[in-house]
């Protein structure tokens, strides 16, 4: 018999932003809640789904799983992008008889192998499509740099400058009024809604310093 106190465990993983990570772990809080599954500690990391999972933090969280507690996770393909090692964590979970949800796919509580294939194979798919779409993005940016349209924001340009430069001189006289008043930049960037990194290239390049 288990005598240790069931514990509920969220497992955040991307490849990408810190964003998307904050973003999962609010939708992952909202779910045990919703669910009464009680305090949920989280295991996140920020590393690529190609990585054999015994070699992450999710096996760390594996180890320290006891029958009976709960893991949640936005959606299996975090596990893995291979199924096959999607479908072996799902199993030793199984056996472990710990209680695996996933914000995404539905995964039943008496979670059956029938039931764990199905989820990896919709994740596999998921993911396969978002990869696919990654991949036409990437290459139409790359048919139309090769036809000479230029991508991104003007060289030089600065969001400080307006639609073309149209407030460009009215800002410049401001922001040197601010300086030559003791203003912080950190306050001049926040007033105009942008970095500091951003409004830094817009002193030097109109050499508003004192």
């Amino acid at each position: 018999m288990n005598n240790i106190a069931n514990q509920t465990y969220g497992y955040l993983r991307v490849s990408t932003t810190k964003q998307e990570l904050e973003n999962n772990r609010m939708d992952i809080l909202k779910y045990a809640n919703d669910r009464k599954l009680g305090n949920v500690e989280f295991y996140e990391e920020t590393v690529s789904g190609r990585k054999d999972w015994k070699k992450r933090k999710l096996f760390d969280l594996y180890e320290k799983l006891n029958e009976g507690d709960t893991l949640i996770m936005s959606e299996v393909s975090r596990i893995s992008r291979s199924m096959f090692d999607s479908i072996e964590f799902l199993a030793l979970c199984k056996r472990k008889k710990v209680n695996v949800y996933s914000l995404v796919e539905d995964i039943p509580k008496d979670c059956d192998a029938m039931s764990q294939l199905i989820c990896a194979l919709n994740s596999w798919k998921s993911e396969s499509e978002r990869n696919m779409i990654s991949f036409r993005t990437k290459q139409a940016l790359k048919f139309k740099k090769e036809q000479g349209v230029i991508l991104g924001r003007k060289l030089g340009s600065c969001k400080l400058e307006g639609k073309n430069g149209i407030d460009t001189d009215k800002n410049k006289n401001d922001i040197k009024k601010l300086i030559n008043d003791g203003v912080k930049y950190k306050f001049i960037a926040k007033k105009y809604n942008v970095t500091s990194l951003t409004l830094m290239k817009f002193i030097n390049k109109y050499k508003l310093k004192l």
